[in-house]
Parts: structure tokens; C-alpha cells; sequence
């Protein structure tokens, strides 16, 4: 379509995909700049916040990773607790401040420290996540008569949590629980060499 003869001051003009506007000042046509694409694929600029993606991505993340400097230990009970080495040593392993959509999944990870005994009783004990004041154990381990001097292994924790209704400004925490009766089970962070021992926790959205 040829461009109109006697165009008005900011008059719009389209040719093809691109879009042209007057300027009778100084008599021209110019182009009016759009987001760069390629078959329907942006390629500069920022995504609104109203976009949304397809069922997989990753919407937004979370974590926490920090060191815990004086070789803490913690002590479970038989009520499940988060995991927390006091504040000298980076408190509680826990994520605080998540606000997710209904609907979508959490994947949680977290490396909280390393599982202790030190006697040979039969106990175990419990690892899992406290989401939103509900508790959810998915790792037991049971020391079973083993060595007098016992065993410490890494602990790795995953989750996968499908987002509720007003899931605004909540806690997750890595937690512990002990086996009633007894038994010396800690979860330890030692730190090797004076090299600092690090816990972490990653949690991210997945758009569903």
C-alpha cells in the first residue's frame, strides 16, 4: 500500500509487519521501533510479568547457602523440628519470604549436613521438609548394631510439592525427627581441613 500523499503530524502508516509514523515538522516517515523477532521468537527486550510460559519452565527460584563455622551439630527429638545449628552458624536451613501460584510444582532440594551416630543401638531417624507448617519425611535411615564408633554419611534432601491455594510468604525448612527410645543420631556440618562447611536449599517453581 503507497504511503498517503498528504499525511497528518503523527499519522500512522503500516506496511506489511512494520508501522510508520509522520512527522510533518520534518516531513519524513519514520519506522516505528518494535521488540526484535524472529518467527513469533523474541529476541531483546524483557518478558512481562503477564506472559505466561508453557507447562515445564522455571518461574522463579528461591535458596539459602551459607557457612556454618563452628563445626554445629543438631540434636532430634522425637517431634520433628527444622534443622538449626544456632545463630553463630547460619541458623535454621530453611527458606523463608516463598509466594507461589496454585497449581504449579515446587521442586526442593537441600544439603542440610551429614547424618551422625555414634553408639550401636537400633534407632532411626527421619529427614524431610516442613512446608507451610505441615511436615513431610521422605529419607529414614536406621543404624542397625553397626561399628562402636559409628557412621556419618552426607545427607541429600529432594521434594516435590504441588503449590496449594494462598501459598503467600511461606516457610520451608529442612527437618529432622529421632526414633523414640534413644540412640546418639545428630546431623552434623564438620568442617574439614579449616575449610567452612556449607548447607544449602534450592527450591524452584515449575509452571504447570
Amino acid at each position: 500500500m503507497a504511503f498517503p500523499a498528504s499525511p497528518s503530524n503523527n499519522q500512522v502508516h503500516k506496511e506489511g509487519n512494520r508501522a510508520f509514523v509522520y512527522d510533518s515538522a520534518l516531513g519524513v516517515w519514520d519506522q516505528v521501533r518494535e521488540t526484535d523477532r524472529t518467527d513469533n521468537k523474541i529476541l531483546q527486550g524483557e518478558i512481562g510479568s503477564g506472559v505466561t510460559f508453557p507447562a515445564g519452565h522455571v518461574i522463579n527460584q528461591w535458596g539459602v547457602h551459607k557457612a556454618t563455622p563452628g563445626s554445629p551439630s543438631f540434636s532430634p527429638s522425637a517431634t520433628p523440628a527444622a534443622i538449626d545449628y544456632g545463630s553463630s552458624n547460619g541458623g535454621k536451613v530453611e527458606v523463608t519470604g516463598i509466594t507461589a501460584t496454585q497449581g504449579n510444582i515446587l521442586c526442593i532440594f537441600a544439603s542440610p549436613g551429614d547424618i551422625q551416630t555414634t553408639n550401636t543401638g537400633t534407632y532411626a531417624i527421619g529427614t524431610g521438609f516442613k512446608i507451610d507448617g505441615t511436615n513431610y519425611i521422605n529419607s529414614s535411615i536406621q543404624n542397625a548394631n553397626v561399628h562402636t564408633y559409628g557412621i556419618k554419611f552426607p545427607l541429600s534432601l529432594s521434594f516435590r510439592h504441588t503449590v496449594p491455594s494462598g501459598f503467600t510468604n511461606k516457610t520451608i525448612s529442612a527437618i529432622a525427627v529421632k526414633q523414640s527410645g534413644g540412640g546418639t543420631l545428630q546431623i552434623v556440618a564438620t568442617a574439614i581441613n579449616a575449610m567452612l562447611y556449607y548447607v544449602s536449599m534450592t527450591i524452584f517453581e515449575i509452571q504447570q
